[in-house]
């Protein structure tokens, strides 16, 4: 199971779509947390885009996935 860590929850300089997402993370902190519960609150139809935004979040130093 991979566990999603914050590193850093400032949005400054970051588009809106991953702004949004990691807002929503970092009000979520400590909850259980799936892809389809972050696709419902960013009102998304598909785990692509969410899938795309977490990426873009980790490799902007963002987020840390571990095993």
């Amino acid at each position: 199971m991979t566990k999603t860590y914050i590193m850093d929850s400032s949005t400054e300089g970051l588009p809106s779509t991953q702004s949004e997402l990691l807002t929503f993370l970092v009000a979520n902190v400590g909850q259980p947390m799936s892809i389809r519960r972050m696709m419902n609150a960013l009102g998304l139809r598909s785990p692509a885009p969410v899938l795309s935004r977490l990426r873009h979040l980790e490799e902007r130093g963002k987020l840390k996935q571990v095993a």
